[in-house]
């Protein structure tokens, strides 16, 4: 038995089983389902939400779907596990420009990251800048299965090509990372490492044709630099 697999992955593979494609998603906005359609689902999924509602943070700065490419720093390893400070910085300080929109964000932000020490290091840089009433709520890929969030913030954390790629290198739990929010899915990562990956090397192409794609300077103060076409 593949008990690496999950249940619903086995009986996919059943080939005695009769498995049908749900088309129709409910849960996301457009401009959030439209890669995962076109890479893990052959571009079949129709996005049953015609019209989307506007949130008060789009309009605020804080876009459906965006990549932040964080180049400055690297991983760092503690015991088993990972960490990325730079990403770290950059995720509080957004959140806390994002909460100062009027809207009720309580309970309604995730942040996903493969990595039980960045996981602990986003928490401590969550109370350190008193963003805790929020209630964001920071879990592992798997503990986010099945689950969803208004927004979800994706953390990759690796920089480099070495050790545990198991995230970075796992189509199936990019999947689950991308597909977790309803209106807002942002994802922070290192390109110069990611597209090392086929899946990867293809949301970075594919955010840059959007024009969803933002190079993040991490210097005190943390800024955003804008494509070159951008208003």
């Amino acid at each position: 038995m593949e008990y690496d697999h999950s249940l619903f992955q086995r009986l996919v593979n059943n080939p005695v089983n009769h498995v049908v494609l749900l088309r129709e998603q409910y849960r996301m906005h457009p401009d959030i389902s439209s890669l995962p359609s076109r890479l893990f689902y052959s571009n079949v999924l129709v996005n049953a939400r015609r019209d989307p509602p506007d949130t008060p943070y789009h309009a605020a700065g804080f876009p459906p779907y965006m990549f932040y490419d964080v180049t400055d720093g690297l991983q760092s390893r503690v015991e088993t596990s990972y960490r990325n400070v730079p990403e770290v910085t950059f995720i509080a300080s957004r959140l806390g420009e994002l909460l100062k929109v009027p809207y009720d964000f309580k309970n309604k932000i995730g942040i996903i990251s493969p990595y039980k020490s960045q996981i602990e290091a986003i928490k401590d840089a969550l109370h350190a800048a008193k963003l805790t009433k929020a209630k964001i709520e920071v879990n592992t890929v798997d503990g986010f299965q099945g689950r969803e969030k208004e927004i979800i913030i994706v953390s990759c954390v690796r920089t480099l090509r070495s050790g545990d790629n198991s995230f970075w290198g796992d189509v199936r739990r990019m999947n689950v990372s991308l597909t977790r929010a309803i209106s807002s899915c942002w994802i922070v990562g290192n390109s110069n490492l990611l597209k090392e990956s086929p899946a990867w090397a293809e949301l970075l192409d594919d955010s840059k044709r959007r024009n969803v794609y933002q190079k993040v300077v991490i210097q005190p103060p943390t800024k955003v630099i804008p494509p070159p076409h951008a208003p």
